[in-house]
């Protein structure tokens, strides 16, 4: 009797703390408990009990906005259930559909689509968002907010391209912001320019964004690649300008080749962007000091690129600062060889401080053979240091690498090493090019060191690098361990005009042979051959057998 006693008071104790747990969480309506930290996970509200319908005809604007303001004071997470939510009324200044909430988060349950109504680019010649704040400024700064599982679509047929400018019409617009996540959402058949567009800079280009996050998205089909949509011009389809930032696991893609869209474009600081296909895209990215300074910002590893015109292109204004890193492995494939794949030569102003680190990237040309119109494959100029290391040339018209003129007054430190160059300038334009890679073209400039290590060519003319004749100033230079095939003629060539200061060059060599088979050099020149230590000179202009004399051994 006494262990029946027992047990019977067990079984009440234990009913007992059941109903004080139990008690909370009815209190909490449709809360979920999460086991695992013992405390209830955030309230949730259904958005189908709240006057949405989700049936593709009702506009669920009006509905949707009462509902949002609740789940925002209330602090409970606004969950949409499987269905077309047609939003069609636009309010305030910046046109938007869903007036974006701060502390909320906006999940799916099901297959969610936001369609937008049609027509709204006549009425909004700027454009529209979905969601965003009703106005622009840091009073209406958007915080703690989460886009988890949306799917947008921009009805882009039916809102193309209406003048004065192409409209935005974002998925998410969110100027000045703090810690925003959107995570797996697509956009769909944006004709306007941006899909996720996160930040700005105020007056004195500080960036109005921090902690911004866009990982597991894809965009498909924008700007040109919408039916009837010939003007659109300008998109990148995510826009960031953040100190602090991950863009992540992102898909862009066209059902079409496009010549104007860009998959993503950032500015700022602290900022990771890798893992990012792009397809039958103008371009992959953007990586901009414009309008702020952008430094410790790294793109890649991960980047994949195909059937696109170009890779990537660099913007530095004047007195801005771009530290701009490629790291890979990536991969770029190219549809027509009409512009250089990466660009960072016509936007970087002479006044620029301008830094570049490139490495392992694969790019290749696919197309069909063009004679006119050859451009290099990394084009830059204006820039105080460059390490090009362990990328992967192929079939490309022009060069490979293209070296203009430096920072003025200050010079630069060049490393290029470990790469493989195969069949680049393989233009049919009168054999223009003959090198795989040109150096200090638009002189006068100065290279504080000139560092070439293990660099291989095949077929890329008849020199692996060529120093151009026009004026260029040499502190150090260290050629070593280049291979080329035996359809090229020599590793390296220094123009006339080049000065060398202190006047010595360092290349590699595995015989005692003139270096005149190597390189051309102006009068005076010296070359150490530090396998065997002879330093030959160079009496003569030109190219004869007997410019180059050893002086000892």
């Amino acid at each position: 009797m006494k262990r029946l006693a027992r047990r019977s008071a067990l079984r009440q104790v234990a009913r007992l703390i059941g109903m004080a747990f139990c008690a909370p969480a009815a209190a909490l309506g449709n809360a979920r408990v999460d086991y695992r930290t013992s405390a209830p996970a955030r309230r949730e509200l259904l958005a189908k009990d709240h006057g949405l319908k989700g049936d593709g005809i009702t506009d669920d604007g009006p509905a949707n906005r009462a509902f949002l303001k609740l789940c925002q004071s209330s602090g409970a997470d606004a969950v949409y259930t499987s269905g077309i939510y047609l939003f069609a009324t636009m309010t305030g200044e910046n046109h938007v559909l869903i007036p974006a909430p701060s502390d909320t988060r906006i999940i799916r349950r099901g297959r969610v689509v936001f369609k937008a109504g049609g027509g709204m680019n006549s009425a909004a010649p700027f454009g529209w968002n979905f969601i965003a704040p009703e106005r622009t400024g840091p009073d209406f700064e958007i915080r703690n907010l989460v886009v988890r599982g949306i799917t947008f679509d921009h009805n882009g047929a039916n809102n193309t391209y209406r003048m004065p400018a192409t409209p935005k019409n974002a998925a998410v617009l969110a100027p000045h912001c703090r810690n925003v996540v959107i995570q797996d959402c697509k956009s769909l058949n944006n004709a306007g320019r941006q899909s996720f567009s996160l930040g700005s800079v105020d007056d004195d280009g500080t960036p109005t964004a921090e902690g911004v996050i866009v990982e597991r998205c894809s965009i498909r089909n924008v700007a040109q690649a919408i039916p009837g949509n010939a003007s659109a011009t300008d998109h990148s389809s995510i826009y960031v300008v953040a100190n602090g930032f991950t863009i992540r696991d992102i898909d862009c893609s066209n059902d079409r080749p496009c010549s104007v869209s860009t998959g993503v474009e950032f500015h700022g600081t602290r900022g990771r962007v890798y893992r990012v296909n792009v397809r039958h895209y103008a371009q992959a990215a953007n990586f901009s000091a414009q309008v702020c300074d952008t430094e410790d910002v790294v793109l890649g590893p991960g980047v994949i690129g195909s059937s696109l015109l170009a890779g990537i292109t660099f913007w530095c204004n004047a007195g801005r600062t771009l530290d701009a890193q490629v790291t890979g492995p990536n991969d770029f494939r190219f549809r027509t060889n009409v512009v250089s794949p990466f660009d960072a030569y016509r936007n970087i102003d002479e006044c620029a401080i301008f830094s570049l680190r490139f490495e392992g990237t694969r790019y290749r040309y696919e197309g069909s053979r063009h004679a006119i119109n050859a451009p290099d494959g990394l084009r830059i100029r204006y820039f105080r240091s460059l390490v090009f290391r362990g990328n992967h040339a192929q079939d490309l018209l022009g060069r490979a690498l293209y070296i203009g003129t430096c920072s003025p007054g200050d010079g630069a430190h060049v490393r290029i090493e470990n790469n493989v160059f195969e069949r680049c300038s393989s233009t049919t334009m009168n054999a223009a090019y003959d090198s795989a890679i040109m150096l200090g073209v638009d002189a006068p400039c100065t290279f504080k060191t000139l560092t070439l290590t293990a660099n291989r060519a095949y077929a890329c003319g008849s020199t692996l690098y060529a120093l151009s004749s026009a004026p260029v100033k040499i502190g150090a230079m260290q050629d070593e361990n280049t291979s080329i095939d035996r359809t090229m003629k020599r590793g390296g060539m220094i123009g006339a005009a080049v000065r060398l200061a202190p006047g010595r060059i360092r290349i590699q060599r595995t015989d005692n042979a003139s270096p005149q088979d190597a390189v051309r050099a102006s009068y005076g020149s010296e070359i150490v051959d530090s396998t065997t230590g002879t330093v030959w000179r160079c009496n003569e202009s030109g190219e004869s057998a007997q410019a180059w004399i050893p002086l000892s051994s």
